[in-house]
């Protein structure tokens, strides 16, 4: 219903629709009143048991909600709005996005029922009633045949139109995600290996950018330090006086952290970390591989295109998480993991084939191939800790360690970093704003059927569509 709805072929509010056709089937279609049932709709909402999630939203508010969207028609000139345009536009910028989505869910709620028949309305004697029989739902929908408004002559619609579709489309998205039954049929199979997102690596290089940029910045900022006889690099004005102020006769100076700048060496390959729980032994490990053309085929399935002259199925870690959580969405397609702590030993959008080739380019002491519950070397490290020695095991001169204010390394860790001469650089996540931190703290991945399908990118962005703003 949700897809046909974005196709036009479906009133504003599938919700409404719904309540016409119980009127129908009772007789009272005369008194019908389409604005009645819209405010009815988003009453039951909002009352009783429905008012699932909105316990903070307060009465006053909901009134002035109201007044403010009849207002809003009245300046477009309209009576029932629509709910792209108008009613969720309003909601959002009013009330929120979270008040905006499930009001939006409630109003495209409509059964999906035995999909190979249909029935439809049809206008006879200035009455409307139900069709003498039912249809086959086709599987491909054309534009064309779903999308109200003339066609001009078979010509493509107008733009209008398809704006509509996209906005429609866009609130899918947001509220109820669908597969149609040929995609369905298309990736029917196991799951297979898992794959991650090209999107989320490049949010994720432009993350790791940011946080190289901050640590730069950091390491060349001046310390305010109590003077013991020297200057250093200067007197500290601001510190002095609110010392005097505080009754202290102390001198306050600036001391130069350059020095720490020809220290942090920082590269595209600097072991990055991200520990958002510091909880020792909560999550559960996952990684990313990236292999050669070899074994990429093994993983996708396509053992039969191996050639001869191969190489030999070859593969290498860059990526490494620590999960406490997990969900599924698009039939089990796509997976989300909510993760206490993800360590990056690459920090560039590459993928595939061009990852592991710029990552086996290296020197083989910075290859990882052994994963950190296999790994000797880290067996007496509990997560996340053991994600931190990981990337100190791989690392040239630093680890960049973004964490809560107040983590500190283990006296195990610290030593196994200091006997390899790499320095932990730490950096707290309030650095970064909450939103940043919060999208971080999830990852995707989908299914082998999902990545071979032809419509991928599509299907995915159907179903995460803030992820695709981000």
């Amino acid at each position: 219903p949700a897809f046909i709805w974005t196709k036009g072929s479906l009133d504003d509010y599938p919700a409404v629709v719904l309540r016409f056709f119980d009127a129908m089937e009772q007789g009272t279609v005369d008194s019908f009143d389409k604005l009645k049932s819209l405010n009815s709709v988003m009453s039951e909402l909002i009352d009783g048991s429905n008012r699932r999630n909105m316990a903070s939203v307060s009465i006053r508010r909901l009134a002035a909600f109201r007044r403010y969207l009849l207002t809003y028609l009245g300046a477009h000139c309209r009576i029932t709005p629509t709910l792209t345009r108008y009613l969720y536009r309003v909601a959002v910028s009013f009330m929120g996005r979270s008040f905006a989505r499930e009001l939006a869910g409630k109003l495209l709620e409509y059964p999906r029922a035995d999909e190979n028949l249909v029935r439809y309305l049809l206008i006879k004697h200035d009455k409307v009633i139900f069709s003498p029989e039912h249809f086959e739902l086709p599987h491909e929908f054309q534009q064309r045949v779903l999308n109200p408004g003339p066609t001009f002559d078979g010509k493509a619609l107008p733009d209008h139109y398809l704006d509509l579709e996209k906005e429609r489309e866009k609130l899918v998205s947001l509220t109820a995600p669908y597969l149609t039954r040929a995609e369905a049929n298309s990736l029917k199979g196991e799951r297979g290996t898992e794959w991650a997102l090209e999107k989320e690596y490049l949010f994720h290089a432009r993350v790791n950018g940011l946080v190289h940029r901050v640590a730069r910045r950091k390491a060349r900022e001046f310390k305010s330090a109590r003077s013991w006889g020297t200057i250093k690099d200067g007197i500290d004005w601001k510190a002095t006086i609110r010392s005097r102020a505080r009754g202290e006769n102390v001198l306050y100076v600036r001391e130069s952290r350059r020095w720490r700048q020809n220290k942090l060496n920082v590269n595209i390959f600097t072991p990055t970390i991200f520990i958002f729980d510091s909880k020792p032994g909560k999550g559960v490990l996952n990684s990313v591989q990236d292999a050669n053309i070899t074994q990429r085929y093994i993983f996708l399935g396509n053992k039969h295109l191996i050639r001869d002259d191969f190489p030999k199925a070859d593969l290498v870690y860059s990526i490494f998480i620590t999960r406490y959580q997990i969900g599924y969405m698009c039939e089990n397609h796509i997976r989300k993991e909510s993760i206490q702590a993800i360590l990056f030993l690459c920090t560039q959008p590459w993928m595939g084939l061009e990852r592991y080739k710029r990552i086996t380019a290296r020197p083989p002491r910075f290859q990882c191939r052994t994963s950190p519950d296999e790994d000797q070397e880290l067996m007496k490290f509990h997560y996340p800790e053991k994600l931190v020695a990981c990337g100190v095991k791989y690392a040239e001169e630093v680890v960049l360690v973004v964490c809560e204010e107040g983590w500190k390394p283990s006296a195990g860790l610290y030593n196994f970093a200091r006997a390899r001469s790499i320095r932990l650089h730490q950096l707290r996540l309030s650095y970064f704003s909450p939103n940043l931190i919060e999208r971080m703290k999830q990852i995707h991945f989908i299914s082998t059927p999902l990545k071979k399908h032809p419509e991928r990118e599509a299907i995915v962005e159907r179903f995460l569509p803030d992820f695709f703003d981000s």
